[in-house]
């Protein structure tokens, strides 16, 4: 078959794109890696009992084998050809790679990865086949075994994946709950709240933007301003009064309806951005505050991941019942709400007036005027699922008032005692407290 000229030039675009696309790939596999060891080198220090000056060489010798090995592609290039090369660097790159994960808890990744998938499966699942289907119990089902394998894993594992033993210090685990609920209740409502504005209030996009951007200011300042006064008061006084600022402008939202004036909106999201910063920033603080420096790296790893994941998971969860329970409003309403009803006839004769006077005929009127009916029931059902779903964020963040109540700036002498055993204090030249000292 012969090809025209402009099949061939467009196949020719298509051939250059791919191979764009082949060194976009690689070149971001490599400083992907050079990152990857960057971050992992305090890791490599603990658990090679190695000094910073020997795992430099870590990052210095990946260097160094790649400056080494430039020199040699040209003469690779011409022997074996550019795309063997390539293609041959990348299937050791990939081997080479694979070898280092089977060492950071391969069991406990493949674990991870099955039970959170499963769940976040599950949940996208259930607006079309129902909270008790076989396929969504069963994805919950395996989602579960999966987890707690999980946890029995990295409990036994001296390296694990993902160190579940920095839940042992209780101000760690106090002050998570509060900054995870907080990054939770964030991101839930910056994902709830465009569609609201949009779906139901018929924002824009820019004018949904412009909406947010008060809270996003507020935000900004109150962690400034909680981060002046963290060191003078400590964490309680400031999440306790941003965890209850937090609740009021849930339950604010709440009430959220169409007929909710933009200023009201406004101060509502401006008190969530100051509630959220006061909140948050000194949990954050408490968080990477008590612990002792070898165990800072695990502790960071663990933070993040919870960091993601809690509100992947929260943004699934709300996006779910958000659709179950549209969906439930809409048929409870469409009951109450039919043609032969008072008020349905009411609104249907007033429709079908305002189309006749657009010279619509009668059959075109009522059609009209129905559909006009189905979309007001359908913003009625919808509104009522989000009433609820900000009640339900709303209890969310209530629960988090129990932690930060306990929660207490560590000590000087705290933050001594887990410093490693054996340390020396550099103003008096006295050994330091052990951990065991406490």
């Amino acid at each position: 078959m012969v090809i025209g000229w402009s099949g061939q030039r467009a196949l020719a675009v298509a051939y250059k794109w791919h191979v764009l696309l082949v060194m976009v790939v690689g070149t971001f596999m490599v400083m992907l890696d050079t990152t990857v060891i960057n971050v992992a080198l305090p890791t490599i220090m603990n658990d090679l009992d190695a000094t910073l000056g020997r795992a430099q060489l870590v990052i210095s010798m990946y260097l160094l084998a790649i400056a080494l090995v430039i020199p040699l592609t040209g003469f690779l290039a011409d022997k074996f050809g550019t795309k063997r090369l390539y293609t041959m660097c990348i299937v050791g790159f990939t081997l080479t790679s694979a070898l280092c994960g089977l060492a950071f808890d391969y069991k406990g990744f493949i674990l991870a990865g099955i039970g959170f998938s499963t769940a976040l499966l599950a949940l996208t699942r259930v607006a079309e086949d129902g909270w008790t289907s076989t396929t969504v119990l069963g994805m919950f089902m395996v989602s579960a075994v999966a987890l707690v394998c999980w946890v029995i894993v990295e409990l036994r594992e001296e390296t694990p994946l993902l160190d579940l033993r920095i839940f042992k210090n209780f101000t760690y685990t106090m002050a998570a709950i509060v900054y995870l609920v907080s990054t939770l209740i964030l991101f839930s409502a910056l994902f709830l709240l465009p569609v609201f504005l949009q779906n139901v209030r018929g924002l824009s996009p820019i004018e949904t933007g412009l909406f947010l951007m008060p809270e996003a200011a507020a935000m900004a300042v109150s962690v400034m301003v909680a981060g002046r006064l963290y060191d003078k008061i400590g964490p309680a006084p400031l999440m306790i009064p941003g965890l209850l600022g937090l609740f009021y402008s849930m339950w604010l939202l709440h009430g959220l309806d169409v007929t909710t004036s933009d200023a009201d909106l406004v101060k509502i999201l401006f008190l969530r951005g100051v509630s959220i910063g006061f909140m948050a920033m000194p949990a954050f603080t408490l968080v990477f505050g008590v612990h002792a420096p070898e165990a800072m790296a695990r502790a960071s790893a663990l933070t993040n991941v919870l960091r993601q994941v809690i509100p992947a998971f929260g943004i699934a969860l709300f996006a779910t019942l958000l659709q179950t329970r549209t969906a439930f409003h809409f048929s409870r309403l469409a009951q109450t709400i039919t043609p032969d009803s008072l008020e349905a006839v009411q609104v249907l004769s007033r429709l079908e007036q305002v189309a006749g006077q657009f010279g619509a005929s009668d059959a075109i009127a009522s059609q009209a005027a129905v559909q006009v009916l189905v979309g007001m029931v359908h913003q009625r059902a919808t509104v009522n699922a989000f009433h609820e779903v900000f009640l339900i964020g709303a209890i969310i963040v209530l629960l988090a008032l129990i932690p930060s109540l306990i929660l207490r700036k560590p000590k000087q002498v705290e933050q001594a005692q887990q410093s490693p055993a054996g340390a020396t204090d550099q103003s008096d030249g006295q050994p330091a407290s052990s951990p065991a000292s406490d």
